[in-house]
């Protein structure tokens, strides 16, 4: 009942609203109101009347099958008063309670030291509890063979009823039940020990009753870097007004970022992306990639408007916003309209002069010391790049027997021609088909924390030799012609001195995407990068076979015993069985 603060009068036509969702009631004339199937769980109730201050009532317990009483006062007020909040506590004694209840939530199943519900019903008065012996085990699926099995005041275990959501889960015949729910799904469960009302049938023991977890508005994983992604959180932080918001997990791919896509309005207004990223890359000074991420999306936007409108950042904390690009990736597009369809090489000439424009437009302008990844120099070359290859692929993922000494100093020979015969400028670095999005007027790029200064072949080897691609061998070439002719014509360098130096520096490329296939599988246990090997594997030993690897003997016999293990179907078994694709 809903009263008048003062003289105890009934206020009529006050809104009772269980927050967050579509359930409530308003108060009749005697101010009496009445709500009925609210499944069993914690709430947030919220009282208002024009005229009154609004009153909440947080952590409001609704158990299942039990009458629930809350009385409110209104304090009258103006129409903007301030509101009231009712701490509401469950009482001793539950008036309609007729027989032995012992109801358990959800918060008191995290923190009690059991393994599920059967091993609280063990240890309650009344209940006698005996081990799991399969010899002597029926044919139906028994609840508490995950478990001890229980005896309620001396019955069989036939007798005990299990009830989810108002179902009993009791075979009609044998009396046991035919499946279980994981724990983790459960809400709430009560347990009753006799005395308990004609609606639980022929069961005369004991009934378990039990409530389902109940979906939320919005995405709310366990295992989240922070568990408590609420939509509406994260906007009243950045400053974003919001009605009704929603939320979707965004699936993941090679980094360690928790990616959601948020709808402020429910998806009246454009949905922005939120990214968590908590425990950033750095490698020992004050940046991290999170700084990297926000001031090379500054410059994209400044340069043409090349990436996401940035919304919001707080880098301290590790998380941002930004706009939404929405999920049209050019790898999509290609493998929809096969690679042999003339618009994907013109989908490639778009992006690859977006790459040119900004190549020549950042030049002089990207400042390395704003961002916090490692100059492109010799030691990374030889350390991330053909010492990944060697260290996670090579040998931690294939296992193959190498001359170390060999292979290194052909490599350290290979870095230090590299560093001699090319130019310096921006270098995105992860710059491929799954990190450019078609919108609905130009290509937008993703994913740039990794810019630094570099080769400028890097990124073109990066996009036209991408493994998720597999583009024919023709149209590779014809790409990468056309791009050195395009540099020459912006008067960058000759189209000579580019195409001199792309094999060095695209074999870099193709060894550190395999490296990574080989941390991301084995160590990460993220398989399905397993697919890509071939690919980029058959473009090192394309790349290999040119003249300017001839000094290179020991870097062909292991690529090349390495494509004979992957021939071989050595994938395959690696591959753990039940592991399935991304």
């Amino acid at each position: 009942m809903a009263s008048r603060a003062g003289d105890g009068s009934p206020v009529v036509g006050a809104n009772v609203v269980l927050a967050g969702t579509k359930m409530g009631a308003a108060t009749d004339i005697n101010g009496v109101y009445y709500t009925t199937n609210i499944p069993a769980g914690t709430y947030e109730v919220q009282v208002s009347a024009a005229g009154y201050k609004t009153v909440h009532l947080p952590d409001l317990r609704i158990s299942a099958d039990l009458l629930k009483v809350q009385n409110v006062t209104l304090e009258e007020t103006a129409l903007q008063g301030e509101e009231v909040t009712i701490f509401a506590e469950r009482p001793l004694i539950e008036r309609d309670k007729t027989s032995s209840v012992q109801i358990t939530d959800a918060a008191q199943l995290q923190q009690l030291p059991v393994r599920g519900y059967n091993y609280i019903i063990k240890i309650q008065s009344g209940v006698q509890s005996y081990n799991y012996n399969s010899t002597n085990a029926g044919s139906y699926y028994n609840e508490n063979t995950n478990g001890p099995r229980i005896s309620v005041r001396g019955s069989r275990e036939d007798e005990v009823m299990f009830n989810v959501d108002g179902v009993t889960l009791n075979d009609p015949y044998s009396g046991f039940i035919t499946f279980r729910i994981p724990d983790l799904a459960w809400d709430e469960f009560a347990f009753r020990k006799g005395n308990f009302s004609a609606e639980y049938g022929r069961f005369m023991s004991g009934v378990v009753c039990r409530r389902r977890l109940a979906g939320k508005p919005y995405f709310a994983p366990m295992n989240m870097p922070n568990s408590t992604l609420e939509p509406a959180a994260w906007l009243t932080a950045a400053g974003i007004p919001h009605h009704l918001p929603r939320a979707w997990r965004m699936p993941g791919g090679g980094s360690d970022r928790v990616m959601t896509r948020i709808w402020p309005d429910g998806g009246k207004r454009k949905s922005l992306v939120l990214v968590e990223n908590p425990h950033p890359q750095t490698f020992g000074g004050p940046l991290n990639e999170n700084h990297s991420f926000w001031y090379v999306g500054g410059l994209l936007r400044k340069a043409g408007g090349h990436g996401p409108a940035l919304v919001f950042a707080d880098l301290e904390q590790g998380w941002y916003l930004v706009e939404d690009l929405g999920d049209t990736l050019l790898l999509a597009l290609v493998e929809e309209a096969g690679r042999e369809d003339p618009r994907v090489e013109a989908w490639m000439e778009e992006v690859l002069d977006i790459l040119l424009d900004l190549q020549h437009g950042l030049q002089g302008v990207f400042d390395p010391t704003r961002v916090h990844a490692l100059p492109y120099d010799y030691e990374l070359m030889t350390v991330w790049e053909s010492g990944y290859f060697r260290e996670r692929f090579a040998e931690g993922l294939l296992g193959l027997p190498l001359d170390r000494a060999a292979f290194d100093s052909e490599c350290q020979e290979l870095a230090r021609r590299v560093e001699t015969s090319t130019p310096k400028g921006v270098l995105f670095r992860d710059f491929q088909s799954t990190n450019v999005l078609r919108t609905d007027d130009s290509w937008r790029l993703i994913d740039f924390q990794g810019a630094r200064l570099g080769p400028p072949q890097y990124d073109v080897a990066s996009f036209v030799n991408d493994p998720y691609l597999r583009l024919p061998a023709p149209l590779r070439s014809r790409l990468v012609q056309r791009f050195a002719r395009r540099r020459a014509a912006h008067g960058l360098e000759s189209a000579a001195s580019f195409l001199e130096a792309y094999p060095l520096v695209a074999a870099h490329r193709m060894m550190q995407a395999l490296g990574a296939y080989g941390l991301l599988s084995k160590v990460k246990g993220k398989w399905w990068f397993l697919r890509h090997v071939p690919a980029a594997l058959g473009h090192l030993q394309e790349l290999l076979g040119q003249p300017a690897f001839d000094a290179c003997p020991e870097l062909r016999r292991v690529t090349r015993a390495a494509a004979e293990q992957v021939a071989g179907g050595v994938l395959e078994r690696l591959r753990p069985a039940d592991e399935g694709t991304a």
